[in-house]
């Protein structure tokens, strides 16, 4: 934050191609059509943001000289839990990752008691993230496959 002239934006409609061209950017860094995982997200979060207006959830947006480098939308499960389902930042910038997570949670979700981050995936990385937020507890998932 001391390294950078940032702004924070509330999501609405205006911002939308804004973000739509990060989240291209973002996939042609991290190879979004090599990885099937990626490009499933890709297409969700395409999706989300292209009917964000019909959507129940919250939104924020950092632009870095006037340029959107992350944003993150949400959306409160019950009275004392919010969930994220959205997080992108730009992975060469240091500490934006972090640095939208707190913005959102002070701005958005300061009532809730409890943030849902979903789950890891199973993503070592993406886990080893999650519990450096050290969270109060973590909720067993199960896949279901037939046989």
């Amino acid at each position: 934050m001391k390294n950078y002239d940032y702004e924070k934006r509330p999501i609405d409609e205006s911002i939308i191609p804004e973000l739509l061209s990060m989240q291209e950017d973002w996939c042609r860094l991290k190879e979004c059509g090599a990885d099937p995982g990626l490009h499933q997200e890709d297409q969700a979060v395409y999706e989300a943001l292209s009917n964000f207006d019909s959507l129940n959830c919250l939104g924020l947006a950092v632009l870095i000289d006037s340029k959107v480098q992350a944003f993150t939308l949400g959306e409160t499960l019950n009275t004392d839990t919010a969930v994220i389902h959205i997080e992108k930042a730009n992975p060469e910038i240091r500490g934006l990752q972090a640095a939208i997570n707190q913005f959102f949670c002070q701005e958005a979700w300061s009532g809730v008691k409890f943030i849902n981050r979903e789950q890891d995936l199973g993503l070592e990385g993406l886990r080893k993230a999650k519990e450096s937020y050290r969270p109060h507890h973590m909720v067993e998932k199960f896949i279901i496959r037939p046989r």
